[in-house]
């Protein structure tokens, strides 16, 4: 499974020291505990812990990630007519000032700079986003399914309900931002890093429901 949550899990390394012969005693106390439930795993990002039991074995590993350059684009473009006319909509509401409710899918615009913006409730489907930089946005409810946000700047977005479903969010920063209700079923988040971020009711790339942070 290649889309896969860094997490540290304390059970897991001790299991690994036993098998290759280096456990000691410090095995031993391990194996000997026999308290599974005990067990808290970290997630990147979430102050506080999440019983191991409630994560798959497959989310324990952590998955390292390369990011091909990225050339920013002055303006945003699109292929066909429906991309140019997305490309063309999402230019003039950023130029006013406010995306919200804004439908521009398909839409390509690497290392575009967002900042701030209102993007609450937009239809952004298979964006090309790569390398933006959306700190600080308001992204509420708004559909980013299936696009490509590798290496973008989220930090202290709020990203509460949005769709970030199939979505790619390879190495991008998401520190500090507020994942409340928001649905990552099937993203890829290789090196992505969500320090400090707020999950509750989440929807983690594997499915898991993040209950127990609200």
């Amino acid at each position: 499974m290649r889309r896969l949550v860094p997490v540290l899990v304390m059970a897991v390394l001790l299991a690994a020291g036993c098998s290759s012969g280096g456990g000691g005693q410090d095995g031993d106390a391990a194996a000997g505990s026999g308290d599974d439930s005990a067990v808290a795993t970290t997630l990147p990002g979430v102050t506080g812990t999440v019983p191991a039991e409630d994560l798959p074995l497959t989310s324990v590993t952590t998955v390292e990630a390369e990011l091909p350059p990225i050339e920013p684009l002055a303006k945003p473009t699109g292929v066909g007519e429906d991309g140019e006319l997305a490309a063309a909509r999402l230019e003039g509401c950023v130029t006013g000032g406010s995306c919200r409710e804004i439908e521009a899918p398909l839409a390509i615009w690497p290392g575009a700079q967002l900042a701030g913006l209102d993007l609450s409730f937009a239809v952004l489907t298979g964006v090309d986003l790569r390398g933006a930089d959306l700190s600080g946005a308001n992204l509420t409810s708004a559909n980013l399914s299936g696009a490509s946000l590798a290496g973008a700047k989220l930090d202290g977005a709020t990203l509460a309900d949005v769709n970030l479903t199939g979505a790619s969010l390879t190495l991008a920063s998401v520190r500090g931002a507020d994942l409340r209700g928001a649905d990552l079923r099937d993203a890829i988040i290789d090196g992505a890093s969500f320090q400090a971020s707020i999950f509750c009711q989440t929807i983690w790339v594997d499915g898991t429901r993040l209950n127990d942070l609200c």
